[in-house]
């Protein structure tokens, strides 16, 4: 018996400082490790995490970094064609920024 909770988007300048969450899948303790996303290796660029970011930029207009969270949101989106996630699946995608490794060159 789940009840209906409206939630306001922030504006862009705007955050959010308090949420609430009202199932939590996985028990204390719990381990979970999804290294299929992971590519060549830490701080390496993947094929479907590019594709990610150009997906998400160019329909929500939300810029994801270059490697990390476009990888942990290219593999929502494989969950997603996968059908491990449906429309009836309330789902939370933090971003927790990295832009600035868009600047970042190697020497």
């Amino acid at each position: 018996n789940m009840s209906v909770i409206e939630i306001k988007v922030p504006s862009v300048g705007e955050s959010i400082t308090e949420v609430t969450l009202s199932q939590w899948l996985k028990k204390d303790g719990d381990f979970v490790q999804l290294d299929e996303f992971i590519g060549e290796g830490y701080g390496v660029e993947t094929e479907k995490g590019c594709a990610a970011v150009g997906l998400l930029a160019r329909n929500e207009a939300v810029v994801l970094d270059p490697v990390y969270t476009a990888k942990a949101f290219a593999a929502l989106l494989t969950w997603i064609e996968d059908g491990k996630l449906n429309a009836q699946d309330n789902v939370l995608f933090w971003h927790t920024g990295g832009q600035l490794a868009w600047f970042y060159t190697k020497k």
